[in-house]
């Protein structure tokens, strides 16, 4: 996502590097289960019947799909296409994400009035999309691969940010918050056909196999964000924290389960951010 309310300015290209964390409250909480220490005996049978601890399994790998606990570096690109929008592309654990952000407020680069500008704000459109292979963390890609787990997304966000600009056109950096929409679309599955359900009468017992789940959901969420530009003119230090409320919704567990799925989310970030345009100017002045 953009750091700054402020466009790219036509023709110029911002380029930057971000190392963040990701803490999701519900990943969390289906962490704290130790549900892969709990399933590792029964997962090396050939026949696995599904209980509460098979259940606690699928919720903790739902959890960590839908907004997993990690950290990494992401990298992102931005170009100024045309006056007052450009467009950025970032990768970020493996995932691309494409979007276009157009400038309603403050001046851009050419303007007569830039220099009494001090305020800014854009709204944009992202999209990402991805396939999730979960992590070593708590055993996750074991479980994946015992369990034949699949899981994908696709997300639609629209941001909408309003910076303060330290000095003239952002020359020291700048001072940005706003708010996030988004929409995520799923597609999740598991089972390769080694899953029973237990069933008991008077006097004997018998297992029923359980059908592969495959199925679709979709859920809007809602976030706020603060970032903090510092530098001068074509090398900046950033840092920003964002945060997440998601209600996930009503997930199919093996079986006939279900659960509900919510929580927040809090990613604090710190980067650098280049504008290679800015810096051949103050050159060319300089010499």
């Amino acid at each position: 996502m953009p750091l700054s309310g402020r466009v790219t300015p036509a023709g110029s290209i911002k380029v930057g590097f971000n190392y963040n964390t990701s803490v999701s409250t519900q990943s969390v909480k289906s962490a704290y289960k130790g549900v892969y220490k709990a399933v590792n005996e029964q997962i090396k049978n050939d026949t696995i019947i599904v209980n509460n601890t098979i259940n606690d399994a699928n919720v903790a790998m739902l959890a960590f799909s839908l907004d997993p606990v990690q950290t990494g570096m992401d990298f992102y690109l931005r170009y100024g296409l045309v006056k007052h929008f450009d467009l950025g592309y970032k990768y970020s654990g493996g995932t691309h994400v494409f979007d276009g952000m157009w400038q309603f407020l403050g001046a851009v680069k050419n303007d007569d009035d830039v220099r009494s500008h001090r305020w800014f704000g854009s709204v944009g459109l992202q999209y990402s999309s991805q396939k999730k292979e979960l992590p070593s963390i708590f055993g996750l890609n074991k479980l994946q691969q015992y369990f034949g787990f699949e899981f994908g997304r696709k997300d639609f966000m629209i941001p909408i940010i309003f910076s303060k600009s330290f000095g003239i056109d952002e020359k020291n950096g700048s001072l940005s918050f706003g708010l996030i929409y988004n929409h995520t679309f799923v597609k999740y599955g598991w089972g390769n056909n080694q899953f029973y359900t237990l069933v008991k009468s008077n006097s004997s017992s018998s297992t029923n196999y359980i059908e592969p789940v495959n199925t679709k959901m979709n859920f809007p969420s809602f976030g706020t964000f603060i970032n903090v530009k510092l530098g001068y003119k074509f090398l900046y230090f950033v840092s920003s924290l964002n945060v997440h409320y998601q209600k996930y919704g009503r997930y199919h567990l093996l079986g006939s389960g279900q659960v509900n799925l919510e929580g927040f989310t809090f990613v604090p970030t710190v980067g650098i951010q280049i504008q290679p345009s800015a810096f051949k100017d103050w050159k060319r002045k300089n010499q």
